[in-house]
C-alpha cells in the first residue's frame, strides 16, 4: 500500500497558488476522477524559486505492470478555463476524455515506481533550468516534500541579462522584471550599475557615490561599500589620472560600513572619483 502520496509543485518564489487546481485523469477510461484546488504563497529556495507539496492520497497507480497491462494515469496543473500549464502521466500517454483537458494527451514521463519502492522515495525532475520542459524525469529517489528537488537546479541567472536570480526577485519580484539597461528609479544609474554596486534599483536615494571629502586638512574621500565587491578611487586635476593606494594595497576590498581613503599627495585642486565592480 502506497504512503505519503501527493504532488509538488515549483514555480517563482512569491507566486499565488490560487485559482490553479490538479486535475487527476484515469487512464483506462480517460476521465478525471478528482480535482484539488491549490492555495498557498511559493516560498524563496533557490535563487528566486520555491516549491509547495500538496498531499493526495487517492492518487491512481497506473498499472501492476507498467506499459504491459497498458493502464496508466495523469496529473494535469491547470488555471481556470484555459489549457494545461503541465498534462503529465506515467506509464503512457493518456487522452483526457473529459473535464477541463478533454481531448487533450499527457505527456509520458517515462519513468514509474517498482512495487518495491521504499515509502520515502518519489519520481522527480532534475537538471538546470527555468522551464518546465527542460527539466528530465528521474528516480525513484530521496522525496523532499516543500522543497525543491536535490537535482533540480535554478541558474544563477536564469535570464542571462548579467544581474543574478535571487537578487532580481529581491528587487522586483521576479527573476525576469528588472531589465539590465533600464534606470528603474531614475537615479542616473542602470539596473545592472546599481547590482555591481550593491544599492538598491528601486529606490532613488540608493546609488553608489562619494558622500563626502573633508574641506580641512589632507582630502579624505568617503564612500560606503558594501560585501562582496571591490572599490578603487581615482584623482586627477583632469580625470582619469592617478589610482590612489593605501600602503601600496589596491583595489580595496570592504566587507561592509564606510571607507576613509586618504590623498596625502596632492598638490592644487583635484578631482575624485570612487569606483566599485565585483570581483
Amino acid at each position: 500500500m502506497d504512503v505519503g502520496k501527493g504532488v509538488e509543485v515549483a514555480a517563482p518564489a512569491g507566486t499565488d497558488l490560487a485559482g490553479l487546481s490538479l486535475l487527476f485523469y484515469d487512464g483506462t477510461s480517460g476521465n478525471l476522477y478528482a480535482t484539488l484546488p491549490l492555495t498557498g504563497i511559493i516560498d524563496h529556495e533557490q535563487q528566486g524559486f520555491g516549491a509547495r507539496w500538496f498531499s493526495m492520497p487517492f492518487i491512481q497507480n497506473g498499472a501492476a505492470i507498467p506499459y504491459l497491462i497498458g493502464e496508466a494515469d495523469a496529473i494535469a496543473l491547470v488555471p481556470p478555463c484555459t489549457n494545461a500549464v503541465q498534462f503529465i502521466s506515467y506509464e503512457r500517454v493518456v487522452l483526457a476524455g473529459d473535464g477541463q483537458l478533454a481531448g487533450s494527451s499527457s505527456t509520458d514521463i517515462g519513468i514509474w515506481e517498482p512495487t518495491n519502492t521504499e515509502t520515502n522515495m518519489s519520481l522527480q525532475v532534475i537538471g538546470s533550468s527555468i522551464e518546465a520542459s527542460a527539466f528530465s524525469w528521474d528516480g525513484p529517489s530521496v522525496a523532499s516534500p516543500e522543497n525543491l528537488n536535490a537535482g533540480q537546479v535554478i541558474p544563477q541567472d536564469a535570464d542571462g541579462d548579467g544581474m543574478p536570480s535571487a537578487w532580481e526577485f529581491e528587487n522586483f519580484w521576479n527573476f525576469t522584471n528588472g531589465l539590465p539597461g533600464e534606470d528603474t528609479d531614475l537615479d542616473g544609474f542602470s539596473n545592472l550599475e546599481e547590482y555591481i554596486a550593491d544599492t538598491i534599483p528601486t529606490n532613488p536615494e540608493s546609488f553608489f557615490h562619494i558622500s563626502s571629502i573633508p574641506c580641512t586638512g589632507a582630502p579624505t574621500i568617503v564612500f560606503y561599500t558594501s560585501t562582496g565587491r571591490v572599490y578603487g578611487v581615482d584623482v586627477s586635476t583632469n580625470l582619469p589620472g592617478r589610482r590612489m593606494g593605501k600602503r601600496g594595497v589596491k583595489p580595496y576590498r570592504k566587507r561592509g560600513g564606510a571607507m576613509s581613503v586618504p590623498d596625502s599627495n596632492t598638490v592644487g585642486h583635484s578631482k575624485y572619483r570612487a569606483n566599485v565592480c565585483l570581483p
